[in-house]
C-alpha cells in the first residue's frame, strides 16, 4: 500500500521479542525490475487488462494507493492492507474512475474482494498455486509507487505450506503500491496475489495463493457497506513469537543465528511432524554445524513427508557429494527433477564426471 498524501515512504514495521528484531515492509523495495526479453510483450499487456488501481480515502481525508486484481464479474481482489481504514475506495481502469460499494474481507489472510458496479474490466484466469515449482518463471504486476503498471519477470525461489495453499517467494520484484497485484504463471493464469517482503538477503518478495480465495473471502462471508476494518493484523505482520515458523526462520536465517535457527527447527517439527519444511530446515543447520550425517537423516525424513520438496533433494544430492557418496547424489535427480527441472539441472552441474 502506498499513501498518497503526504508524499512520504511509509516506515517500516518493527517487531522486537527480546533480541530479536524483524523488519517487514509492506511491498517496499528500491523498485522493479523491467521485464526480461523472454516474457511475451503481448501477453503483459492482455494480463494488465485485469490489474487495476485502487484508491482509498480514510476518515482523516488521508489518500493511499494500491492494486487490485479483477477475478470475475465487477469483483476486484487487493489486499486489506489497502482498504484497512477506507472510508471510501475507488477502482480506476481505462481512464475511468469507479466506485466500491462493499467489500468481502479476510484480513487473517490479508484478502478482500471490493464488488465494483459498471467496472468493465477483463477478468484474469485464476489458476492454482499448487502446480508451482521451484525455478519456475513468474510474472509480477502491480502498480509500482502507486504510479504506472509495472510489469517485473522473475522465477519461485521457495514455496511454503500455509492454510491449505503455498506462499510463494520469488525474485519477481514489486514496490510500495504494488500491493494487491497479480503473479501470472508462464500461462497467463493468477497463481498468487503480491503482498509483502521481508528484509533480508537475496530475494524477499512474498505472493499468497489464490486458493485462499476460497478460505475467508469465498467462503461463505457476506459483502459489507465500505467501512474500517477490525484491527486484527495479518498473518505476515504480527510479533515475531507468533508469525508463520517459515517466516521466523527467514529472519533468523537473514540474521545468521544458527543456533537459534535449530533450536526453531526442533521446536517447529515437535509441533508439527507433517511440515517437511522444518525437517529442512534442521537439516541446513546441521550441515553448517558439520554434523553430515545427521543432515542426511533430515533431508531424508522430509523427502520421505513431502516428495516435492525440492530444496530438501537438493540439499540432499549436496550432502552426498560432500561426504564423497556420489552414487547416491547421482539417484537424487530423477526425484529431484520430477520436484524442480532447475535445482535438477543444478544438482547435475557440480556431479564429478563419471569414469569412462
Amino acid at each position: 500500500m502506498r499513501r498518497a498524501a503526504p508524499a512520504t515512504l511509509q516506515a517500516p514495521l518493527r517487531f522486537f521479542t527480546g533480541r530479536w528484531l524483524l523488519v517487514i515492509l509492506a511491498i517496499a523495495s528500491s523498485g522493479s525490475d523491467p521485464v526480461s526479453a523472454a516474457v511475451n510483450g503481448a501477453t503483459v499487456l492482455a494480463l494488465s487488462r485485469g490489474v487495476v488501481k485502487v484508491e482509498v480515502v480514510n476518515d482523516a481525508g488521508v489518500y493511499f494507493v494500491g492494486t487490485g486484481t479483477v477475478v470475475a464479474n465487477e469483483l476486484v481482489v487487493t489486499a486489506c492492507h489497502v482498504t484497512r481504514s477506507a472510508r471510501r475506495i475507488d477502482v480506476l481502469h481505462g481512464g475511468l474512475r469507479h466506485r466500491a460499494i462493499s467489500q468481502r474481507s479476510d484480513t487473517e489472510h490479508d484478502l478482500c474482494v471490493l464488488r465494483v458496479p459498471g467496472l468493465d474490466a477483463q477478468a484474469v484466469l485464476v489458476g492454482r498455486s499448487a502446480s508451482l515449482e521451484i525455478g519456475q518463471e513468474v510474472l509480477a504486476i502491480g502498480f509500482t509507487g502507486g504510479a504506472g503498471l509495472a510489469p517485473a519477470s522473475g522465477t519461485i525461489e521457495r514455496l511454503y505450506s500455509l492454510d491449505g495453499g503455498q506462499v510463494v517467494q520469488s525474485d519477481a520484484a514489486f514496490s510500495s503500491g504494488a500491493s494487491g497485484g497479480g503473479l501470472f504463471d508462464g500461462d497467463g493464469s493468477l497463481v498468487a496475489i503480491l503482498l509483502f517482503r521481508m528484509r533480508g538477503p537475496g530475494p524477499q518478495f512474498f505472493a499468497v495463493p489464490v486458493e485462499w480465495l476460497g478460505l475467508g473471502v469465498d467462503g461463505g462471508r457476506l459483502f459489507e457497506p465500505v467501512a474500517p476494518l477490525s484491527e486484527v493484523a495479518p498473518f505476515w505482520q504480527r510479533p515475531l513469537d507468533v508469525l508463520p515458523f517459515f517466516m521466523r526462520a527467514n529472519a533468523m536465517a537473514a540474521e545468521q543465528r544458527w543456533d537459534d535457527l535449530y533450536r526453531l527447527a526442533n521446536q517447529w517439527h515437535q509441533i508439527d511432524t507433517h511440515d517437511p519444511e522444518a525437517l529442512y530446515v534442521r537439516g541446513l543447520c546441521e550441515n553448517r554445524r558439520a554434523q553430515n550425517e545427521a543432515a542426511l537423516a533430515s533431508f531424508l525424513e522430509a523427502t520421505a513427508v513431502d516428495r516435492t520438496h525440492a530444496h530438501a533433494w537438493f540439499e540432499l544430492g549436496l550432502t552426498y557429494l560432500r561426504l564423497g557418496r556420489v552414487p547416491e547424489a547421482r539417484s537424487v535427480i530423477p526425484a529431484l527433477s520430477a520436484a524442480s527441472r532447475v535445482l535438477g539441472h543444478r544438482l547435475i552441474d557440480v556431479m564429478p564426471e563419471q569414469p569412462r
